[in-house]
């Protein structure tokens, strides 16, 4: 979950999930992942989802979910895997995507 909206400059990572099982169906809510998904280093230095918190006061932050469908079984990352590479090796491989945004602000 990446969200460009973040004072950072350069937009802040949520949550980043590899190797999601092409039979998965769905990912529940406080249920884990599904068997051989990994999570990897966000922009906190650490895996784990972070749940959306804007700054008061700061508008409208977007909040983009990408899926992809990938053309292999798995990407070779590990769980310190910055955003950056897990991106890199997602996009070199992916067939398709598709993106879902929320959008939060307080």
């Amino acid at each position: 979950c990446f969200a460009p909206d973040a004072p950072t400059g350069s937009g802040f990572w949520h949550w980043v999930v590899a190797n999601i099982p092409a039979n998965a169906t769905s990912v529940s809510e406080g249920g884990g992942l599904p068997e051989g998904s990994l999570e990897t280093r966000t922009d906190i230095g650490a895996p784990g989802w972070i749940g959306p918190c804007p700054p008061e006061g700061h508008g409208v932050h977007r909040y983009i979910f990408t899926i992809s469908c990938l053309g292999v079984a798995s990407i070779p990352v590990d769980v310190d895997s910055s955003a950056a590479v897990v991106g890199f090796m997602t996009n070199m491989n992916a067939i398709e995507q598709a993106k879902l945004t929320g959008v939060v602000a307080r």
